[in-house]
């Protein structure tokens, strides 16, 4: 009798492993199908508020490559701070459930569509954004301009390439990383790195010491005018 529990058991684990197998790619295709679905709803939100948005992350990659590299489980959006109070009425006013995350970054669900919202404050000529203990910083002459991208039918307004290396620390997946480390900074920016500080500031500026851990950041500051290009 014991011997034939174990096997019950043994059988059950195994057809819950396999239901699994199963479960999680209908699942993950089900939420891509559910975000690409939202995505016409949720850009005329923004248009017919006319709020400004810059879209990034896995969406805004290949929108820019031109095809679908993988189920995509979210939406992330930048917008300035001053129009922060609006998305998140605008969002709520739609059904959305929105919570603050972090002092700059917030998120917004609905029937499971999760929507990372990144809000951007004007800080002298930059536009920052607190991640953790991270400040990225960017000009604010970033985000008076867009690109426009196709992804699934819908034109999409896309965070610049400037913006997409601020957040390469953060990107989990090994083809978005190869992507965006080849999308090309402007010719009137330049990276510059050390030990604590991840930047993109004047051409020939120094960094004399490294930052305190508690004020670490992600910057870019402007220089000469020149172009910028993102490898498809």
């Amino acid at each position: 009798m014991r011997t034939f529990c174990i096997f019950l058991f043994q059988m059950g684990f195994a057809v819950h492993k396999a239901a699994k197998r199963v479960a999680y790619p209908l699942l993950v295709f089900g939420r891509a199908c559910q975000v690409e679905k939202a995505l016409p709803g949720l850009v005329r939100l923004f248009d017919s508020a006319g709020i400004p948005y810059w879209l990034g992350g896995g969406i805004a990659y290949d929108a820019i490559r031109g095809y679908r590299s993988r189920p995509h489980k979210d939406i992330d959006i930048s917008i300035l701070a001053e129009h922060q109070s609006r998305v998140v009425e605008m969002l709520r006013a739609a059904g959305y459930e929105v919570r603050m995350t972090r002092p700059t970054s917030f998120f917004a669900r609905r029937r499971g569509l999760k929507i990372d919202l990144f809000s951007w404050h004007l800080n002298g000529g930059m536009r920052e954004m607190l991640y953790d203990s991270e400040i990225a910083s960017a000009p604010a002459e970033l985000f008076e301009d867009c690109r426009v991208e196709n992804f699934a039918g819908v034109d999409l307004r896309i965070t610049p390439p400037e913006i997409f290396h601020l957040f390469l620390p953060l990107i989990k997946h090994p083809a978005d990383q190869e992507f965006v480390r080849s999308c090309s900074l402007a010719p009137r920016y330049q990276m510059v790195e050390n030990q604590q500080q991840f930047s993109i500031s004047l051409p020939g500026k120094r960094i004399e010491s490294a930052p305190d851990p508690s004020e670490m950041s992600a910057g870019i500051a402007a220089a000469p005018v020149g172009q910028d290009s993102c490898a498809p």
